[in-house]
């Protein structure tokens, strides 16, 4: 069965070239998914495309999502298409997908399109990663992630007549052709064709330099060779053209599968793999500081543009970002699933959640950040007195993989809505979910580009943090922060840091005993533990211990990890945290800890299963550092006072919970917690309310994401006076004696009073 999406897949004809995506924007033919499947409703969409008999058909990741049975019905139902006359122009992250389909491929790189067998271009290998478009000689071109993407925007607006030859898409650069305007049969060698890739494949070859492209501006209508899929001839040759993509020639397969790569100077790439089975889910570009600085330039020029856009503009583009995300909810939870391996409800609440601050940032904004008056005071009564926020320019953000949508997201959407730009370093785990999410922004913001990706691994996010950015907002541990604060310094760039957590679950003797163990649970086993604001220690007042420990561990043994529907929670995202895992249990059980639930036999290949452990000293590694596991420590203490100070008896200040049947006795253990959150008779409440302000303090780092503070922390305070009637000038030489007896007079009458 395959999950339903609730995409809104739009059609748009022009000459006999059809385009079936989900990015493409038109207002001619839209159809909604609410009750079909994804793969129903693809069926309809090249179905409803072949409508008139076109010659060409655009798919741009046409299966993304299908289970392998689907993926093989499908492709069968295109290659039916491909057979009677249409040809296809397929977009698709893998070239071992295409290399069944097509007997030559395409791969976009350096601004070309480099052509040969899937074998040539890297064998199986995946191809695909962001193309970006930038300015040459003072000429704005389009910031683009796919062909068909650059298809659709070349429809919406008039390219630049001026080509741009050096690195990233012109507009005008690719040709699937040779200098002669033959179709090519094989592709050139790369000049360093033994080098290998970090993943050990060969890069793409490079081509030689090719003919002067000729100017095209708009989508020309192709004609076509052979039989149409009526059984009319067309004569002449394929040649379709639209701004930076020609085919001149129909190959024998009726395919033209085409893939995107990174520019020509990047060879070198890393893979995102699923945890929890090992496949590759996909290959990206390791960004050096020089693509870095380009994304950043470009960055810098969109936010003068989306600054200038005010406040209304903005919050339209924005809610409508929210919208097209919302449509596109199923398929970014099943990247969000393959990436992390979380199970597919979890990522759907992810993705709900990020809708959730996306819709409140873009309609807060105005009220928070615009500008308002404020009250001068009786000194300085003849001023009108403003207090706005202005956007800081070009934010750059560094984001984990424990949450790769919501958890970023909290500084992206904050930064967009304040009217910054933003360039975007994901975890080299989850660097898919990021590049979905631009182009999601992309397909809403043509214009400029507003986000940004750059993936690579440590060296990316260096580059970035040293890079002529105006804020950086990281999420990741307390000593990566440290060196991103040390690099940070060098331009004197300000920083929000979000560094992980050692919460602390306090369950006070008159609590809903149930309510609290699933609480504390969920807490600490959901999305397998790997929560920043999860809950590893439990504090529970001596009079319900061994009731709490006993729900407590019989619900726990009721749950489970896998890769399936019915399993509770996922794998272990990142292999080496594994180990941490395991070492911590050690520690315990070596210190006096007793496992009630699991032990170290639980750490299973990726899996870890549920591990609960009761009497573990307060210096041991369990308690002290941060386990990112499905672990849990219970402790037994004497009142709510003594769990407070064993609970802030750490490093760490990120959040927690209390749990009492008293409103007082809870409201003032929230307070005196030292951490940035605490939620009362709930687990992690506080991330669900996008009004509220995230963060911690000590090793859970400093500044705020979300809520007003969120939006504040994007933007720098300006304050404008203006004098509206002249009284005693006291900032003249030209004050006499007379003004100043005035102003002690004043100052005598109102601050010279005692207090009691």
């Amino acid at each position: 069965m395959i999950a339903p999406t609730l995409a809104v897949w739009t059609k748009w004809r022009c000459g006999s070239a059809v385009c079936a995506n989900g990015t493409a924007t038109s207002t001619r033919w839209t159809a909604s998914t609410w009750t079909l499947s994804g793969g129903q409703r693809r069926r309809v969409d090249v179905a409803l495309g072949v409508i008139g008999g076109p010659g060409l058909l655009f798919l741009d990741e046409p299966t993304t999502g299908f289970d392998p049975d689907a993926r093989r019905r499908f492709w069968r139902l295109i290659e039916d298409l491909a057979g009677g006359g249409t040809t296809i122009l397929l977009t698709t992250h893998y070239l071992d997908e295409a290399e069944t389909l097509a007997d030559r491929v395409g791969v976009i790189a350096g601004g070309r399109l480099i052509v040969g067998t899937p074998a040539e271009l890297g064998g199986r290998a995946t191809a695909r990663a962001r193309v970006g478009w930038t300015d040459h000689e003072g000429t704005r071109v389009i910031e683009t992630h796919s062909p068909t993407q650059v298809v659709t925007e070349l429809r919406q607006r008039q390219p630049p007549s001026n080509p741009c030859p050096r690195r990233g898409l012109s507009h005008e650069s690719l040709r699937v052709t040779r200098d002669d305007g033959t179709r090519p049969r094989s592709s050139p060698r790369h000049p360093n064709g033994h080098d290998r890739t970090r993943s050990g494949r060969k890069p793409p070859p490079t081509p030689p330099p090719g003919q002067t492209p000729k100017t095209s501006t708009g989508l020309d209508r192709p004609d076509h060779t052979g039989s149409h899929r009526n059984g009319q001839e067309r004569p002449g040759q394929l040649g379709f053209s639209c701004g930076n993509l020609r085919v001149t020639e129909r190959p024998s397969s009726g395919w033209w599968a085409m893939t995107a790569t990174m520019d020509a100077e990047t060879t070198e790439t890393f893979r995102s793999l699923n945890p929890a089975t090992g496949e590759l889910v996909g290959e990206h570009p390791v960004h050096g500081e020089e693509a870095v600085n380009a994304a950043i330039e470009r960055a810098r020029d969109a936010s003068v543009w989306w600054a200038g856009l005010g406040w209304k503009e903005r919050r339209i583009r924005l809610l409508n970002v929210k919208g097209a995300l919302t449509r596109s909810l199923n398929r970014v939870a099943a990247l969000i699933h393959e990436e992390t391996g979380k199970t597919i409800e979890d990522a759907q609440l992810e993705v709900i959640m990020a809708i959730t601050h996306i819709d409140w940032a873009a309609r807060k904004a105005e009220k928070v950040l615009g500008p308002r008056s404020v009250f001068p005071g009786l000194l300085a009564i003849n001023q009108k007195c403003v207090l706005e926020y202005q956007p800081l320019g070009v934010v750059g953000v560094i984001g984990p993989w424990n949450y790769p949508l919501f958890t970023p997201m909290g500084s992206i959407a904050y930064a967009l809505a304040a009217g910054n730009a933003v360039v975007f370093k994901p975890s080299e785990y989850t660097p898919g979910v990021a590049l979905l999410m631009a182009e999601i922004v992309g397909g809403v913001v043509p214009e400029q580009p507003l986000l940004q990706v750059v993936t690579g691994l440590g060296e990316t996010g260096a580059a970035l943090t040293r890079g002529a950015v105006d804020k950086v907002a990281f999420t990741g541990s307390a000593p990566t922060a440290r060196k991103v604060m040390a690099a940070c310094a060098e331009r004197l760039t300000p920083i929000v840091a979000e560094c992980g957590g050692k919460d602390a679950f306090i369950v006070d003797a008159d609590a809903d005993l149930d309510g609290a163990a699933d609480a504390a649970l969920w807490g600490a086993m959901s999305n397998a533990g790997q929560t920043c604001v999860g809950v590893e220690r439990v504090y529970v007042v001596d009079s319900v211990y061994e009731t709490f420990v006993d729900r407590l561990t019989e619900q726990a043994r009721a749950l489970r990890p896998g890769d399936d529907r019915t399993a509770s929670y996922g794998p272990i995202t990142m292999p080496g945290q594994l180990d941490v895992i395991k070492r911590h249990i050690d520690d315990a059980v070596a210190r006096g800890g007793k496992a009630v639930v699991g032990g170290a036999e639980s750490v299973k290949g990726a899996y870890v299963e549920p591990v609960i452990l009761l009497d573990v000293p307060d210096d041991s590694s369990a308690v002290r550092e941060e386990t990112f596991g499905p672990t849990i420590t219970v402790h037994k203490v004497k009142s709510v006072d003594e769990a407070v100070t064993r609970a802030n008896a750490t490093a760490y200040g990120l959040a927690g919970a209390v749990f009492s049947g008293s409103r007082s006795t809870a409201l003032n253990a929230a307070r005196r917690l030292r951490s940035g959150m605490t939620s009362i008779n709930a687990v992690v409440a506080f991330a669900a309310v996008p009004a509220l302000p995230f963060g911690g303090v000590g090793d859970s780092g400093f500044g705020r994401i979300h809520g007003a503070d969120g939006l504040r922390e994007f933007a720098r305070a300006k304050a404008i006076t203006r004098q509206r009637f002249a009284t005693a000038n006291l900032t003249s030489f030209k004050r006499t004696d007379k003004d100043m007896a005035k102003v002690l007079q004043l100052v005598n009458m109102l601050h010279s009073k005692r207090y009691k």
